[in-house]
């Protein structure tokens, strides 16, 4: 996730990758407008919302995707944009600054006892993706050995009530960003653990998960076959 200004109306610091707004260049403009991706729309409205009131400045928020924040930014319409990836790369025009803001991830989480510890995208296409040719798959497919060689897999994921994992895996991993009507969705990250829980032999798309967990590991991931898989994301 990045933010780009133009021209730089805001002096940003960066801490442990959140943003700490802390002071305007001109302090006589009477409104500032902001645009970026709807995926982060809530959290950082909020934050300059209250930021730019200290200063009696009005912003302006309109969260319609990184590509249109892009065209408003160029078009002179906007100020700021929050972007989630930024269409234009590297390649930005001088009067602009572009910071990054932090890392946004994804855990694939799966029972600790499982006999296998990373797939690809290919692999969570065939068990999430709507698109996918393969109905069922049991984690035999995918090289698990033992007693888990032979048991169906049940897919979980947490909905955009509780963090955007949902979206950057639908949109990021999948080709297509339709879920198997299999796949169960949960409003909440404790309701997705206790679901997957419940079945032992499932797997799931989470916000959050912690390194501590006594019950699921996150999975590495890469995203192609003989690729570096990492994790854990």
């Amino acid at each position: 996730m990045r933010l780009i200004n133009s021209p730089l109306l805001l002096r940003v610091l960066l801490a442990l990758g959140m943003t700490s707004w802390v002071g305007a260049q001109n302090v006589g403009m009477a409104e500032l407008e902001l645009v970026g991706s709807e995926l982060v729309e809530g959290p950082l409205t909020e934050i300059f919302a209250q930021h730019t009131a200290e200063f009696g400045i009005k912003l302006d928020a309109t969260f319609r995707g990184s590509y249109s924040g892009i065209l408003a930014l160029k078009s002179d319409v906007a100020d700021i944009a929050f972007l989630v990836e930024n269409p234009l790369g590297d390649d930005l025009p001088d009067s602009w600054v572009s910071l990054p803001l932090g890392h946004l991830a994804a855990f694939v989480i799966a029972p600790r006892e499982l006999t296998l510890d990373q797939l690809t995208f290919e692999d969570l296409t065939q068990i999430f993706g709507a698109d996918s040719a393969v109905a069922t798959t049991s984690w035999g497919d995918f090289g698990a050995d033992g007693r888990w060689a032979s048991v169906p897999i049940s897919a979980h994921i947490t909905t955009p009530a509780e963090g955007i994992a949902y979206e950057i895996f639908r949109h990021r991993v999948l080709p297509s960003p339709r879920l198997k009507v299999s796949v169960r969705e949960f409003d909440s990250l404790e309701s997705t653990r206790e679901a997957l829980q419940a079945d032992e032999v499932g797997i799931a798309v989470v916000p959050w998960w912690e390194e501590s967990d006594e019950h699921f590991k996150a999975l590495l991931i890469g995203s192609a076959g003989g690729e570096v898989a990492f994790g854990p994301t």
